[in-house]
């Protein structure tokens, strides 16, 4: 598989299986190209064999999302006159 372009998006599922603590074994891999043309359309859908995948190293930044984040009192007080389960 090529490098990544905008036109090309590959779609990929993988099915593994573990036992106990050994290394996942792959059962069955799919990957999907779909190319789209400069309007944006799509160009072509190609199913591609698991032997034309490369492995890839992610990036490991994250998307910061929006909001704030609750301080440790914020989140005990938060929860004072929050009525549980009644018991009898």
């Amino acid at each position: 598989i090529g490098t990544f372009e905008d036109t090309r998006w590959y779609y990929i599922t993988r099915k593994t299986e573990q036992l106990a603590f050994y290394e996942p074994d792959l059962i069955e891999a799919t990957i999907v190209l779909v190319e789209f043309d400069q309007a944006g359309f799509v160009k072509q859908v190609a199913h591609l064999s698991n032997a034309e995948a490369r492995d890839i190293d992610p990036v490991s930044r994250t998307t910061p999302t929006k909001g704030r984040e609750m301080s440790v009192i914020e989140q005990l007080l938060s929860n004072l006159g929050v009525a549980g389960p009644r018991s009898r």
